[in-house]
């Protein structure tokens, strides 16, 4: 399942639990300029909700297994493991689950056009294709065969 986090100021946090990976991916924005940092830890699957607090400065993110609670620290643009879970006082922020975005129709100008589920495009009478299929949803590489994304479930087209 897939979080996200609205910390103020233009940041946001966006959280996905992909097999056994964490991906914790930061995004700032302001007039004209967005940035966006991702990183991944090998956590295992997740056995809650993840927690989100503001410490001082930095933002904790809490993120709940079979095996232990994996805690990340953010500073700015930084994301770091922890191994002190005791910080003085912390201010949790609402989570909430991320929403599937729907997957991006087929892009056509003149006689050219694009699709990304596939891979392809064409112009004219000449045609350029990835030869792999994608998924729409999460970008991640599908048997050509399947009917459902296997990292992110999204019904392929």
């Amino acid at each position: 399942m897939a979080f996200q986090c609205d910390l103020g100021n233009g940041q946001s946090i966006y959280l996905h639990n992909q097999g056994d990976k964490t991906v914790i991916t930061l995004c700032s924005s302001n007039q004209g300029q967005q940035q966006r940092s991702s990183s991944s830890f090998i956590t295992g699957g997740w056995q809650g909700t993840p927690q989100i607090d503001r410490v001082n400065d930095a933002i904790r993110v809490k993120i709940p297994t079979a095996t232990q609670e994996y805690v990340f620290s953010i500073v700015h643009n930084s994301i770091t493991s922890l191994t002190d879970n005791e910080p003085a006082q912390p201010e949790t922020i609402p989570l909430s689950p991320l929403q599937n975005m729907p997957p991006m129709p087929p892009m056509k100008m003149g006689d050219m056009s694009m699709n990304l589920g596939s891979m392809t495009m064409t112009m004219g009478n000449m045609s350029m294709s990835m030869g792999e299929k994608y998924c729409s949803q999460c970008g991640a590489k599908v048997n050509t065969n399947a009917k459902f994304c296997s990292e992110c479930g999204h019904k392929l087209g």
